[in-house]
């Protein structure tokens, strides 16, 4: 449910990273929300309260996707999506990639992300389309070495 005039609003006040001020409930999750939103240099940022669970972040990432954040309580990210046919570029978010991965990368200097998961013991996750338009899934093990890497059928 996305908060537009909430009874006790609280505004993000986050100049320069290039934040919408977005009313919120007072929540006490906005200085992750707003750590995690400066980690992706996300701009446009609209925040979804969600019940009990922490807030989703909406934005857009420097190479101009719209995507959606998932933040755990402790303030790391756990997920990216986009509903975006073209995906998100793979160096759009390379700050929360291990370097190795971006080098030699089996998914090619064309691949586009469509969904990336950070698990909290240090896997990622990727699904994306190559630059020949071949869907993917790439697995990480901590320290950025591929696990798994097969293309979908």
């Amino acid at each position: 449910m996305r908060h537009s005039l909430p009874v006790r609003p609280r505004m993000l006040l986050c100049l320069g990273l290039g934040l919408a001020a977005t009313p919120v409930l007072a929540s006490g999750h906005e200085p992750l929300l707003e750590a995690a939103a400066a980690k992706l240099k996300l701009t446009e940022v609209r925040i979804f309260e969600k019940g009990s669970h922490m807030p989703d972040l909406h934005g857009r990432l420097p190479d101009g996707s719209e995507v959606e954040v998932d933040v755990r309580r402790d303030g790391s990210i756990e997920e990216i999506e986009t509903e975006s046919r073209g995906g998100f570029s793979p160096d759009s978010i390379a700050v929360l990639l291990h370097p190795d991965m971006l080098t030699g990368a089996p998914w090619g200097p064309d691949a586009r992300f469509y969904k990336v998961e950070f698990d909290e013991d240090g896997e990622i996750e990727i699904e994306g389309i190559d630059g020949k338009s071949r869907r993917f899934e790439a697995d990480y093990g901590r320290g950025g070495r591929l696990s798994e890497f097969k293309y979908d059928d």
